[in-house]
């Protein structure tokens, strides 16, 4: 064990902030600590609970985004044991001895005892931060191969991509903290990323945009498959508008936080621009989860209920019934308005 806290903390970074904590922000700190960890701790645990509170919400307004689910709930996962790793690390260093100054880490200025914590803590984190890559990429599959994409075995997908994408944030935070001026190659290599992204998300929105745009003009019709493909990455694409901002902003401002958490020379500064992470986090994780809630799923949650509601007979018109095979490749006669319901019926036990 000594060893591998030795390893970690003997990382010397070329760039540091030579900032100097003064007396007075000394006793400001140590006087306000005790408070500042508490309101942490509390807050990050009514966090968590809204959030699993929130999932048979979640779970019930992504019935029909699939792979988008799985994906959100990857991500939380993470989040919770990102703030998990963090509240224990804030717990423990009351309840363990009091040691002397060379029993801190001088990279993350915490108790040596506590540090396999914190790295649990980062790699969570980068993790975190990597999860709308995820989305992104497997809407940009979605997109390339809309003939036959849904055919795929979902979840080897799925989870074929998170652990792709969840391997090389983790693999860039072991960069950061194993390698001397590690965030030297991070910070251009997260900066080619992020314009990979952002040209993924362009050819998303052109190329779906203009397959809605043919099938509406076009007398040749798509096939349900392909149509429900598509309907599904328009649905994708609005709900992204409401948090890939937000998602992005978060991502920068948790990222300068941290690096400046990370080169920062001084215990006390270190200590500050932890907190100052820590609350950048809490901030947006509230935000993304209330943008979600609020306009991810709302839509989907009323159309279920007013199908719920309203009986089936309601939504039955008696024009333009569509012929339909079953399974048995017997003929049915369904209305147009049924025909999407049967779909996603079908597709629902297909997956349970």
């Amino acid at each position: 064990m000594d060893s591998f806290i030795t390893k970690f903390d003997n990382l010397n970074n070329s760039y540091q902030i030579t900032l100097q904590s003064c007396s007075e922000r000394i006793t400001f700190i140590k006087n306000n600590k005790l408070l500042i960890d508490i309101v942490t701790v509390f807050y990050s645990t009514l966090l968590n609970i809204i959030v699993l509170i929130s999932l048979p919400i979640l779970h019930r307004g992504l019935k029909f985004h699939i792979h988008l689910r799985c994906m959100i709930y990857e991500k939380w996962v993470f989040y919770m044991l990102y703030r998990c790793a963090n509240d224990a690390s804030i717990i423990l260093s009351y309840i363990l001895p009091d040691v002397s100054e060379d029993g801190y880490s001088k990279v993350y200025a915490v108790k040596k005892a506590l540090l396999p914590l914190s790295i649990v803590e980062i790699v969570c984190a980068a993790i975190v931060c990597g999860a709308i890559s995820n989305i992104i990429l497997e809407r940009l599959l979605a997109t390339v191969l809309i003939n036959f994409y849904e055919h795929w075995v979902c979840y080897t997908l799925v989870a074929t991509i998170s652990f792709t994408v969840g391997g090389i944030f983790a693999s860039l935070a072991f960069l950061v903290m194993l390698v001397n001026d590690g965030s030297i190659f991070v910070i251009p290599l997260l900066f080619i990323l992020l314009v990979d992204l952002a040209i993924a998300v362009s050819y998303i929105v052109y190329k779906n945009y203009k397959l809605h745009a043919i099938r509406i003009t076009s007398e040749n019709r798509m096939t349900l498959s392909k149509r429900y493909q598509l309907s599904e990455n328009l649905r994708s694409i609005k709900l992204m508008q409401a948090f890939l901002v937000t998602e992005v902003m978060c991502n920068t401002c948790n990222l300068a936080a941290f690096f400046a958490y990370l080169i920062a020379d001084d215990f006390w500064i270190k200590l500050v621009m932890h907190y100052v992470w820590q609350w950048i986090a809490l901030f947006f994780a509230t935000l993304i989860l209330v943008l979600f809630l609020g306009k991810g799923t709302k839509q989907t949650m009323k159309r279920l209920c007013r199908i719920r509601n309203n009986s089936i007979e309601s939504h039955i018109s008696t024009e333009n019934p569509l012929p339909i095979k079953s399974t048995t490749n017997e003929n049915l006669m369904l209305k147009s308005q049924q025909e999407t319901d049967v779909y996603f019926s079908q597709l629902a036990r297909s997956w349970s």
